[in-house]
């Protein structure tokens, strides 16, 4: 057998495209790889996955609508038994995802799309009403202070609910356009829908 040019012992490997030696803990499995890991590390791995897909995005997009519309309950099955094996996993995951600003964003615009859809728990006061595009509302909160100033207090306060940022409709009567909203705490916006509720004037 050919000796390695790469150095290889009991504790790690050297990697093959960063030419840098790490702890089999980095690398990925694989059985007949050298003490049964690969010769890449995963960072490797990660970003030459990366390059080809940004390379070969509608392909690689094309190619995964049409496997998972000729497998679609093969599909189904495997990601109902996934959440099942990872629920802690998942929830952790979530809980990470919507403590980032463009999780917390994103689903932001999901609850108020649902409210001028009418799914909600009072459709008559959001059903039908405007709402702008999903990329103007993103372009808006991401050059807002007030929204980067009290998303930072949020966080800072160990996210409670009632300091969590709210978009708050200027006019209630109206949907939710750039001119019509401003972001305040979640309890402000309560405070504020009371007030308008009995026809108090909360400015």
């Amino acid at each position: 057998m050919a000796r390695s040019k790469y150095r290889i012992d009991v504790g790690g490997r050297e990697c093959v495209i960063c030419k840098q030696y790490k702890l089999w803990g980095e690398f990925n499995r694989q059985k007949d790889g050298p003490q049964g890991f690969m010769c890449k590390c995963r960072f490797c791995c990660s970003d030459y996955a990366s390059k080809g897909y940004q390379e070969n995005r509608e392909s690689s997009r094309e190619r995964s609508r049409k496997w998972h519309k000729e497998n679609r309950k093969r599909a189904t099955e495997r990601n109902r038994n996934w959440h099942q094996k990872n629920k802690e996993k998942r929830k952790e995951n979530d809980k990470l995802h919507r403590r980032s600003k463009e999780g917390f964003l994103k689903r932001k615009y999901y609850s108020m799309k649902l409210r001028v859809q009418g799914r909600c728990s009072n459709p008559h006061l959001w059903a039908l009403c405007p709402l702008l595009p999903k990329e103007d509302f993103f372009e808006w909160s991401n050059n807002n202070e007030d929204f980067h100033r009290l998303f930072q207090e949020w966080g800072e306060a160990g996210y409670p609910r009632k300091l969590c940022p709210s978009v708050d409709r200027v006019n209630p009567t109206w949907g939710y356009e750039i001119w019509n909203m401003e972001w305040v705490t979640q309890s402000e916006n309560s405070r504020r829908a009371q007030i308008t509720r009995y026809g108090g004037n909360i400015r």
